[in-house]
């Protein structure tokens, strides 16, 4: 009989990984064949694109033993090489916000001391030097009140992302050019996760701003893209998460919700119009319509 209370699974099967969103997870199992929690532990094939290794007890054996060194020796060179903007970086795009293109668009739908509590809230800011204040700045901020970067994104008139012009990254274009200095995304609006609200997330980070407008009941974050499951890892053990997904996105956040044992909202699927679908409307765009 083994020494060990689990060993890695050696069959095929893979799970989706709780770090990842990837279905490459090597779940752990007892000595009764039993598949573990696949939400908290495992190991992720992607070693180097995601890393991901987790057991049961970090020293029932030398190959546990051997992952949570590897794993604390990680952690401490990302933290050393997380590169961190400071609040003069915040501060300088925070004044005029009111005058920009998105905040113009959103004061007709949304009360206006509403809308100006949210904004600060979220540090959502304006770019004055790009165009005609018609590019808002969306700060990441984290748990630990440190600035990962901002995300500069082109509205129009009616509120739409010009996408003729990509998003413009913050560390881009202020020197973020040290070898030893690496930016680390996080969820937008990380910064205001307690313990009093639910959380809510979404894709996209205007959403994330009008639904706390309207149901601040939950505390709003945004992925920032459709992949980028990664950055819910920092929500590890809440089990008050909800996701919810823009149409035609739900099959994909739903197997990730499922994976590590969060809610997934099919809302939208059970109102939404088929040229709704075709758009890709989210939640943001129902609750102004």
């Amino acid at each position: 009989m083994s020494k060990f209370k689990h060993k890695l699974d050696k069959s095929s099967k893979k799970y989706i990984c709780p770090s990842c969103g990837k279905k490459t997870l090597v779940a752990y199992i007892d000595l009764d064949g039993n598949i573990m929690d696949i939400s908290k532990f495992g190991r992720c094939d992607r070693e180097h694109n995601c890393g991901f290794f987790n057991a049961p007890k970090n020293y029932d054996s030398e190959e546990d033993i051997y992952s949570y060194l590897k794993r604390l020796e990680r952690s401490n060179k990302e933290e050393k090489k997380l590169y961190r903007f400071g609040a003069a970086d915040v501060a300088g795009m925070m004044s005029g916000t009111e005058h920009s293109a998105l905040f113009k668009y959103l004061s007709g739908r949304v009360d206006s001391s509403k809308l100006v509590d949210v904004f600060r809230r979220y540090m959502v800011g304006v770019v004055p030097n790009l165009s005609n204040m018609d590019w808002s700045m969306f700060w990441q901020m984290d748990g630990k009140g440190w600035i990962r970067s901002g995300k500069m994104i082109r509205y129009g008139d009616d509120g739409r992302r010009i996408k003729s012009d990509a998003p413009i990254w913050y560390h881009h274009i202020n020197g973020n050019k040290k070898d030893d200095h690496e930016v680390r995304q996080c969820l937008f609006g990380l910064h205001l996760v307690g313990s009093e609200k639910p959380i809510a997330v979404v894709e996209s980070e205007k959403t994330a701003v009008i639904c706390a407008c309207f149901m601040d009941a939950y505390t709003w974050l945004a992925t920032g893209g459709k992949g980028n499951f990664r950055l819910l890892k920092d929500l590890n053990g809440r089990k008050d998460v909800t996701l919810f997904p823009d149409l035609g996105a739900y099959d994909d956040w739903r197997s990730y919700a499922d994976g590590i044992g969060v809610g997934c909202s099919d809302y939208l699927e059970g109102i939404a119009t088929d040229r709704e679908r075709e758009l890709g409307y989210d939640l943001a765009d129902f609750l102004i319509k």
